[in-house]
């Protein structure tokens, strides 16, 4: 999965990729020069989607860990846990764990 998306803190904005999704949270991928913030775990964060189709979800979230990827540190996984997930991404969640 390699879904587009906005990371919003402290009116600082971040374009990161989603690399994964479940009902309840997100890891997220950001490369750290083009960060301009430090993702520290219980920051709150929001995050825009934007799905395939075009629509976006915003969701509420907090940083729950931080990872380097190895072995050359360019990027950074992000995992986020997302505050009463709106029911529209509950259903792409749904959709993409029933499709084959």
């Amino acid at each position: 999965m390699n879904l587009k998306a906005e990371c919003i803190s402290l009116d600082e904005n971040n374009m990161v990729f989603v690399k994964n999704v479940s009902e309840e949270g997100v890891c997220i991928q950001t490369a750290p020069a083009d960060a301009k913030e430090d993702f520290n775990p219980g920051i709150p964060v929001e995050l825009r989607i934007e799905f395939p189709s075009g629509e976006t979800v915003k969701l509420n979230c907090e940083i729950r860990w931080v990872s380097q990827n190895q072995p050359d540190g360019i990027t950074t996984n992000v995992g986020l846990e997302i505050e009463r997930p709106p029911a529209k991404y509950k259903k792409f969640v749904k959709n993409l764990i029933l499709s084959p």
